[in-house]
């Protein structure tokens, strides 16, 4: 039975026709995306180009997610996103920020991530709230752990 008791039906026509259609758009949809990113490479390496600023800034977010097929890269990531922050690009500010969190460069991440809150971004300033509470919370707790640590030797000089 099925597609070999009726290979010419209407019914498998029609599924196969659906078929062929979501492959030749995801095709197409597969063919502008590469399209999209060969410009945006061209942009973020042409500093003539008036998007050059903001194709830094998508360039080195995708480098640093590793999207739109690109394999992830901390370091061309930081080359374009560094342009793109030093070009005044808000979402390049805010995501070199983040990378450098990533890769634990605290002092470089609030800098970057200064810059975009001071233009007004919403989720960088959320991040330097959550920097400050975190570190904070590290600072009490060392703190915390040398008083115990002083108290106890003073403890155990007394007995002598």
């Amino acid at each position: 039975r099925g597609i070999e008791a009726c290979p010419n039906g209407k019914h498998l026509k029609m599924k196969l026709g659906r078929l062929e259609s979501l492959v030749k758009a995801e095709e197409e949809e597969t063919s502008l995306s590469s399209n999209i990113l060969d410009a945006t490479i061209k942009a973020a390496n042409n500093k003539k180009d008036s998007r050059h600023i903001i194709a830094c800034s998508d360039l080195g977010t995708a480098y640093a997610c590793g999207s739109y097929g690109l394999v992830k890269d901390i370091k061309l990531a930081e080359k374009y996103l560094m342009i793109g922050s030093d070009g005044a690009d808000v979402v390049a500010q805010r995501n070199l920020g983040l990378l450098y969190i990533e890769i634990n460069k605290p002092e470089l991440a609030v800098n970057h991530l200064k810059l975009a809150a001071d233009q007004g971004d919403e989720q960088a300033s959320v991040k330097l709230v959550e920097l400050l509470e975190e570190s904070e919370r590290v600072a009490k707790e060392a703190k915390d752990k040398l008083e115990f640590l002083l108290r106890k030797e003073i403890k155990e000089q007394s007995k002598c």
